[in-house]
């Protein structure tokens, strides 16, 4: 039998409690997960960040190859709280992009970020 070979946009990501899931984005099959061992029955929030998946459960930061499931780092942010994580990245991904209305002018990129600060 021969081994499946994904490359990171055949994968799509989910994580429930305490584990992390890649499935095939065409088939549905599982071709990864990954289990954490500090946190238990959490709301875990999930950011693919270019080549790079970030994890987030209870205070705890984890940083996944998304292509093998391999952990690349870990940060429990000691001290800082626990409680429902949000991720944020300029290089990350969590939906489509957000076209901005044109006003004018040649900028035809179609995509741009705003910040309230």
């Amino acid at each position: 039998m021969s081994e499946i070979v994904r490359g990171l946009k055949d994968l799509v990501f989910t994580a429930f409690n305490d584990q992390v899931f890649a499935l095939d984005r065409y088939t549905g099959e599982m071709a990864w997960e990954w289990e954490c061992d500090d946190a238990t029955l959490a709301s875990p929030a999930i950011l693919l960040d270019g080549d790079r998946l970030i994890v987030s459960f209870n205070g705890y930061t984890y940083c996944l190859d998304p292509v093998t499931g391999a952990l690349v780092w870990k940060n429990p942010l000691k001290g800082k709280g626990t409680g429902v994580p949000v991720l944020a990245s300029i290089h990350g991904t969590s939906g489509a992009p957000v076209p901005r209305p044109k006003h004018g002018g040649d900028d035809d990129s179609g995509v741009h970020v705003s910040v309230n600060t």
